[in-house]
């Protein structure tokens, strides 16, 4: 499995940083009363929004890295946690990684779904 680039920021702007309790349950509506809620299923994988600042060349370093290594961004890879200690076992988001000029710099913005 490959891993987040060495060369790409290890640490994300916290002020950028979302996360919450992923919602794996079902709620069925009820004629009367109130809705029935039960487990839809087990496995729920928490979902992260982030950002980062990269120079031009970390963007270049980034675009290899989903379109060769992540084979256009459907494999995972290992990313450094950021709300806690170790490393996480992620896969891009529904939305691939987005950037806009921010100065000199960019501001690469992450879609994460967290597996492990």
């Amino acid at each position: 499995m490959k891993s987040w680039p060495k060369t790409l920021p290890q640490k994300v702007n916290r002020e950028d940083y979302a996360s919450s309790v992923p919602d794996g349950r079902l709620i069925s509506k009820m004629e009367g009363g109130p809705a029935k809620l039960r487990r839809r299923f087990s496995y729920r994988p928490r979902l992260a929004s982030c950002s980062c600042a990269m120079d031009r060349g970390q963007l270049q370093t980034l675009r290899r890295f989903i379109d060769d290594d992540l084979e256009g961004g459907v494999l995972p890879f290992r990313f450094p946690a950021i709300d806690e200690d170790g490393i996480w076992t992620v896969r891009l988001g529904r939305d691939l990684p987005s950037w806009r000029a921010d100065g000199v710099r960019f501001r690469v913005e992450l879609q994460l779904v967290i597996l492990s």
